[in-house]
């Protein structure tokens, strides 16, 4: 029974029937064959959930209401009782599309007049003209390539620009004319800092320095001079990758005093929605402080659509104590370097040098030893490269 109700879930209902007698109502939907769920009595009131189909075999015998509808019945209740919202919301994404999507002006960006009037044709040929919709991404691509190949000899390169409800289009004049050939460049990968070296890969040109080697600012780590026995035999521009361990003194100052924010357990849900240069929220937001997690759903034209999970946080006022000092700063001074380190650098070790607690704030000096990359080209003449080290 429970699998045939499953399967027709959309015409459900909850009702209420007034009678004292339940034994004798459960043997009449016995005896009509009414399948029920969820039956509970509560002060001669019984209430379930049957098909919306049976609803009019019971109230033929006994007084009942419905109480509440499930499935597509309780979907197209809601609709219903919210259809002047829906339909405002309907009418404003409708709106945002047209007003995301049509083109009221095509400027086209160039000093060369005839280029101008040229593309302006092309264009127009296209149905690329103002009072019409946006063309998708694809279709003007496809476009340019056709008059990009049309015009070989005269355009260089075309690029679609939307700003608005301005179709901007770049454009560049093709100029024939012949290259000089570049001058051919010798150059050395150098320190930019001292430090001590823990790993080197030369991709071009000749290693002198190696791993555990320490080297000042200026030394040469990969040489661009080939040499056999001694003697130059060519010159290249030497490439690859230093990293080495460098040293720092750093400085910081904290408050003793402090906002933590937390998240709580409650949630509020909106949508967004992004156009290629604004973005719209739907519903009003009324927390305060609160972190958000957009989910894409789906995109309309150059429209994206987002589901927003937000969260309210709490600021949680919190005084740092002398246990809490040490790593606090450590804490401080990692989230400051971490910002500027690239690819595969980062903090090996701190050292607290100096340490002075004031009434409002905590002053520190700290030594770091950080693992960065130190390599860095620096171009030479021919025979007259600098002296290796």
């Amino acid at each position: 029974m429970k699998n045939i109700i499953n399967d027709i879930k959309i015409s459900k209902v909850k009702i209420i029937v007034y009678e004292k007698d339940y034994r004798y109502f459960i043997n009449f939907l016995i005896k009509k064959n009414i399948n029920y769920q969820n039956l509970t009595i509560n002060n001669n009131k019984i209430y379930l959930t049957i098909l919306k189909s049976d609803f009019k075999k019971i109230n033929k015998l006994f007084k009942c209401k419905i109480d509440s509808q499930l499935g597509f019945y309780k979907i197209k209740e809601i609709i219903i009782k919210n259809k002047l919202f829906l339909i405002t919301i309907l009418a404003g994404i409708i709106l945002l599309f047209v007003l995301s999507n049509i083109i009221i002006s095509v400027d086209i960006y160039s000093s060369d007049k005839f280029i101008r009037n040229l593309l302006y044709n092309e264009l127009d040929n296209y149905g690329i003209r103002k009072l019409t919709f946006n063309k998708s991404y694809k279709i003007k691509e496809k476009i340019k390539k056709e008059i990009l190949d049309k015009h070989e000899d005269t355009l260089e390169w075309i690029e679609f620009e939307k700003k608005g409800m301005k179709l901007i289009v770049h454009v560049e004049k093709r100029i024939i004319n012949k290259k000089n050939e570049e001058k051919e460049k010798y150059c050395n990968i150098v320190a930019n800092k001292d430090g001590l070296i823990k790993n080197v890969r030369a991709i071009k040109g000749i290693k002198i320095k190696d791993i555990n080697d320490y080297v000042k600012k200026g030394d040469i780590i990969i040489s661009g001079e080939i040499k056999k026995d001694e003697e130059v035999k060519s010159d290249v521009c030497a490439s690859g990758e230093v990293y080495a361990t460098v040293w720092y003194t750093a400085y910081v100052k904290i408050p003793v005093n402090y906002i933590e924010k937390k998240q709580t357990n409650k949630k509020r849900y909106n949508l967004k929605l992004k156009t290629l240069d604004k973005e719209y929220i739907i519903f009003k937001n009324k927390f305060k402080n609160f972190s958000v997690k957009n989910i894409y759903l789906f995109h309309f034209f150059n429209t994206k659509f987002y589901f927003q999970i937000l969260k309210k946080e709490e600021k949680i006022k919190k005084t740092i104590s002398k246990n809490e000092e040490d790593k606090m700063i450590y804490l401080n001074i990692k989230n400051k370097f971490t910002k500027n380190l690239k690819d595969y650098e980062y903090i090996e070790k701190q050292k607290i040098l100096k340490k002075v607690r004031n009434k409002n704030t905590i002053e520190a000096e700290v030594f770091l030893s950080v693992y960065k990359k130190i390599g860095q080209q620096q171009t030479y003449t021919k025979n007259i490269s600098p002296k290796i080290n």
